[in-house]
Order: C-alpha cells, then structure tokens, then sequence
C-alpha cells in the first residue's frame, strides 16, 4: 500500500507503494520533507521506472535496480552528472556515510560527497 501525504493547507499527494516503504525507512516527512511532484515515470537507457522529489532536496527512485534514495549533495552531483539517464545509471544502493564522506553506489559507478 502507498500513503498520502497531507499539506497544512488541506492538499494531498500520493505516495505510491513502491516508493512509500523507502519513504517510511528513511524518516518519512521530517527527514525527507513533503513530496514536491506527483509520481513521475522515468524512461532513459538504463532501465525505466519510478521517482518522486520531497521538499529536503531529496529523490526516491524505484527502478531496475531496487528503491533507493538521493538525497542532499549527493542528489545535487547525481543530477550534475545526469541522473538516471547520465553515465552513472539508476541508484543501487543507498548512500553509506563515515565521518568525512558519504559514497553511494549507482549501476556504472559511484559518487562521493563530503559528509558535511
């Protein structure tokens, strides 16, 4: 089952099944913020699928490789990069943070931020 989000204004936004049990893993609204954008469809030339965008500049997608989050400077260099469709392909794991950096691993590769 999704979920759907509410606004202090009444207005409300389905989260669907497949994004929503990561959306609840990963804190839900206070970690992640609001959805932005209703369930988007993703096609590009790794995979097809699923993403939705949250107000703490944050992006679940739910693609070939599992359901996974973007979040933060990771999400920003992913984008930078090309997103789904760049050479770097769907997320495939979740970000892993140390004390000074966080990598996440995507289908062709992977990226490093500072943890800060």
């Amino acid at each position: 089952y999704g979920a759907i989000a509410l606004t202090s204004s009444g207005q409300s936004t389905v989260i669907p099944a497949s994004i929503a049990t990561e959306f609840k893993a990963r804190g839900g609204i206070p970690a992640l913020g609001m959805p932005t954008i209703r369930v988007a469809t993703i096609t590009g030339p790794h995979g097809n699928g699923t993403g939705q965008r949250f107000a703490k500049n944050a992006y679940i997608h739910a693609g070939p490789t599992g359901t996974f989050l973007v979040q933060g400077a990771m999400l920003d260099r992913y984008v930078e990069e090309g997103w789904v469709r760049g050479r770097l392909g769907w997320p495939k794991a979740n970000a892993v943070c140390g004390s000074t950096s966080c990598t996440q691993q995507f289908q062709y590769g992977q990226l490093v931020v500072s943890a800060s």
